[in-house]
């Protein structure tokens, strides 16, 4: 499900990603057969990210948030084993739907949210 009928779409490819935005709607795919780490940064907007085409080798990567006044979405393979570490001061962290993983392979999710929302949805 897309997030926003004008939000920016994009797909990314690599093992490493850098998402950033402010005051804007962004959609960010990822694609990536060796996937370790994805750092979202999103300020007064919302920041959608879709794991779903991503594979993760060495058994671990990791997710760090920064989210202040804003929304994150992040929708991710229901069989990835995910390990919550973020903070959330004056918001909200929250899972959607059911995981089924058998706890390999795992993503950890850190960092801050402040005075905003970050929804997992397993997919």
């Amino acid at each position: 499900p897309s997030s926003s009928q004008n939000a920016q779409t994009e797909d990314a490819h690599g093992n490493t990603f850098n998402f950033n935005s402010s005051f804007t709607s962004t959609e960010k795919n990822i694609h990536s057969d060796d996937f370790s780490k994805a750092y979202v940064k999103n300020s007064f907007g919302k920041t959608t990210v879709r794991f779903d085409d991503a594979i993760i080798q060495n058994g671990a990567a990791q997710v760090v948030l920064d989210v202040n006044f804003g929304t994150a979405e992040l929708y991710i393979p229901k069989t990835w084993n995910v390990v919550n570490r973020a903070s959330a001061a004056f918001g909200s962290i929250s899972e959607r739907n059911a995981a089924c993983s058998n706890g390999v392979p795992t993503l950890t999710i850190t960092g801050n949210v402040f005075c905003g929302s970050v929804t997992i949805f397993y997919i």
